[in-house]
C-alpha cells in the first residue's frame, strides 16, 4: 500500500485546523511569511499576507455556496498542484482551477489559484 505524501496530509490538517478556527494550529502549519494569491478583482482577487488575511479571504469565499471537485492532485517535497472544478450552488456556473501550493521546512508557505481566464472569477464570485 502506498502511503500519503506529508504534504498532502498537511494541506489536509490546514482544512481541518481552520475549520476549528484554530489559529495556533494554522500559525504551527504555515510559515510567518505565508501568502496567498487569487485571480480576479479586489476585494477578493489579489495576493494575502500573513494567516489572518489568508483566514479572512477563506472566509469570505465560503460565504458562496459551491461544490468542489478535485480532479487530479500531484505532490512532491516541494510542491502540491491540484486541479479542481467550482460549481456554483445557485446558477450551475462553473470554473476550472488549478491551485499550487508551496511548502518550505516542512510547512505551507504559499498557495495561488490559477485559471485560464481571470475575467469571469469576478463575476463568478459575486452576489
Amino acid at each position: 500500500m502506498e502511503q500519503e505524501h506529508p504534504n498532502l496530509a498537511l494541506v489536509d490538517r490546514f482544512f481541518a485546523s481552520y475549520l476549528r478556527r484554530d489559529l495556533a494550529a494554522l500559525r504551527a502549519l504555515t510559515t510567518t511569511d505565508v501568502r496567498w494569491h487569487f485571480p480576479g478583482p479586489p476585494p477578493l482577487g489579489g495576493e494575502k499576507r500573513g494567516i489572518e488575511e489568508i483566514v479572512a479571504f477563506l472566509d469570505e469565499i465560503s460565504t458562496f455556496a459551491f461544490q468542489e471537485r478535485c480532479g487530479f492532485r500531484g505532490v512532491n517535497d516541494d510542491h502540491l498542484v491540484e486541479y479542481k472544478r467550482t460549481t456554483r450552488a445557485d446558477d450551475g456556473r462553473a470554473l476550472d482551477w488549478c491551485v499550487v501550493w508551496t511548502f518550505r521546512a516542512g510547512r505551507i508557505s504559499a498557495g495561488a489559484h490559477f485559471v485560464v481566464d481571470a475575467e469571469p472569477v469576478g463575476s463568478f464570485f459575486r452576489r
